[in-house]
């Protein structure tokens, strides 16, 4: 299991993305973060922790393997937690900032996970 944590440009708040090797080490970080429910059969999951100080933390957690469908599938549950947390609107007729914003989370977890991947496969 590894770990990046990002400071969020523009709204603030930190992103730290999981990258995991199985179902089991998911669990654990869902456990870790005290978040209820079962990653069971899933390849991510996310989910944001709120402090009474009006700090967010967002959290993705992705296993190794993903597809890529499924890393922008977090992501906009991510951007969409995100937004609505900052009072931002989702506009379909001025989605730039939207769409400028999702790219960035997904570029993210992609540069993490071809690192990551790129010194797995070194080994």
């Amino acid at each position: 299991m590894r770990s990046k944590r990002i400071n969020i440009p523009i709204y603030y708040g930190l992103l730290t993305i999981y990258i995991v090797n199985d179902e089991s080490e998911m669990e654990l970080i869902m456990k870790k973060h005290k978040m209820k429910g079962s990653s069971h059969g899933y390849e991510a999951c996310f989910f944001p922790d709120h402090h009474t100080s009006g700090f967010t933390q967002y959290y993705l957690c992705i296993k190794q393997d993903i597809k890529p469908h499924n890393v922008a599938h977090e992501c906009i549950h991510f951007v969409n937690e995100l937004f609505s947390d900052r009072g931002i609107g989702i506009d379909p007729r001025n989605d730039e900032p939207y769409a400028y914003f999702l790219g960035w989370a997904v570029k993210q977890c992609h540069t993490f996970l071809d690192k990551h991947n790129s010194l797995t496969n070194s080994k």
